[in-house]
């Protein structure tokens, strides 16, 4: 099988793209309308939500949703299907109890959110996790449309629930219902066409085939869920942290910075990634040897957006965020030109992280994740103890941010090729 090249899928990447992208920007258009409907430390309000939603979403299918596009037969991955469903409601009320607990110890600056968000974060985490598994079960058809008409309904649900409920003044919960009505949106058409085959399967459940598949796939709740447990922290502790060390303005600002920062690398990510699976996965089933090309072409090319959108972006945010979001987001313009090449590092790498998956690697991303949790530790907490200010401590979290990408890349690149003796390809 030739190298995949990128003409090759490119009506599936601007399928996919697409409606990610229509989605993202409806409700990144809306962000200069809700800048000036709510205050800095009500967005960090929102944030504490998210960091923990965001952590917490890791788990609620103990990541065998990873599976279900890397699974040989249609009905293998329809077990999946349905397993990661039983999975996803006790582990999101288990979550609820966690964050409840959080609130009532005021844990990283919880206390500053209501006892009942923990309903709301149970509720969200469970449609969280019967989203993500719907997602990759369209992905391994190729159904990529479908995806796309989901993401459109939740960007238009994100865009336009905030500044209604804003201009009946709502306060925060304005923008906490825009997030769940955006992750609840696009939900139901997609469990309406997969409910025929994953009813099949429940009326025709066979234990003994259920649990082969779960064998198959034993590394991913054992191996993957932790490392990507700690990945998912490393990620959400920053929030957090500036709340409880610089106070909830700041954590607003920093998530301001984060959405807008996030999205183009979130567009590329999940398009890439999810139009690529299957085909590396083809890749390292038939013709492995090709598997290793195909990561370095991949990472020159995202190298190349990376570096077209977060450079002009790192120099422009400084002058441009009074303007578009209005006066008290300024620093915010500033965060954005310290952080962007942590986002800039991240749409180079990411989109090669299922190759650990596909060649059953996954043990080596628990090393990178046990070195990325420390980035925001060592860097927002750490320098804070030694007087340093909200600016030099992302300054440093940038850097060591950029330092474990590389790490990354060096623990893909040596999956990708280096799996039989003396450095043959897997056979």
């Amino acid at each position: 099988m030739p190298f995949p090249r990128i003409g090759a899928h490119l009506r599936n990447i601007l399928l996919l793209g697409g409606g990610t992208v229509l989605g993202q920007a409806l409700a990144v258009g809306a962000m200069p309308v809700v800048t000036r409907m709510y205050r800095p430390d009500q967005l960090g309000q929102l944030g504490l939500f998210l960091s923990f939603l965001g952590f917490a979403g890791i788990a609620v299918t103990l990541r065998l949703e990873m599976a279900i596009a890397s699974e040989t037969s249609q009905r293998s991955a329809d077990y999946l299907l349905a397993i990661s469903f039983a999975m996803a409601l006790p582990v999101s009320v288990l979550a609820g109890l966690v964050q409840l607990l959080m609130i009532k110890c005021d844990i990283l600056s919880y206390g500053s959110l209501p006892a009942w968000t923990a309903a709301a974060m149970a509720a969200t985490l469970a449609a969280t996790g019967v989203f993500v598994s719907l997602r990759y079960w369209f992905v391994r058809q190729q159904r990529f449309a479908e995806i796309s008409r989901a993401m459109v309904a939740q960007g238009a649900a994100r865009a336009v629930v905030p500044i209604a409920l804003g201009a009946a003044g709502c306060g925060w919960i304005g923008l906490l219902a825009g997030e769940i009505a955006g992750r609840a949106m696009g939900l139901y058409r997609m469990l309406v066409l997969a409910w025929p085959r994953l009813a099949d399967v429940v009326r025709g459940w066979d234990r003994t085939e259920a649990a082969a598949v779960l064998g198959r796939n034993v590394k991913l709740p054992l191996i993957g869920l932790p490392s990507s447990l700690l990945d998912a922290l490393a990620a959400a502790l920053p929030l957090p942290l500036i709340a409880s060390l610089h106070g909830m303005e700041a954590a607003g600002q920093f998530l301001l910075v984060h959405r807008l920062a996030a999205l183009p690398a979130g567009l590329v990510i999940a398009s890439v990634s999810d139009v690529y699976h299957p085909v590396l996965a083809q890749t390292h089933r038939d013709q492995p040897a090709l598997l290793r090309p195909t990561v370095l072409r991949i990472a020159g090319r995202m190298l190349l957006v990376a570096s077209a959108i977060y450079l002009p972006l790192c120099a422009a945010a400084p002058a441009m965020f009074a303007p578009l979001f209005g006066s008290q987001w300024a620093r915010a313009g500033v965060i954005m030109a310290i952080v962007a090449p942590v986002h800039l590092a991240a749409l180079t790498v990411s989109p090669l992280s299922r190759v650990l998956y596909i060649v059953d690697r996954i043990e080596y991303k628990l090393v990178f994740d046990v070195f990325s949790l420390l980035v925001p530790v060592v860097s927002l907490y750490g320098f804070h103890l030694m007087g340093w200010g909200l600016y030099r401590c992302l300054a440093v979290y940038s850097v060591l941010h950029l330092c474990s990408s590389c790490i990354y890349f060096g623990l893909i690149w040596k999956a990708s090729g280096s799996a039989c003796p003396g450095g043959a390809p897997r056979c």
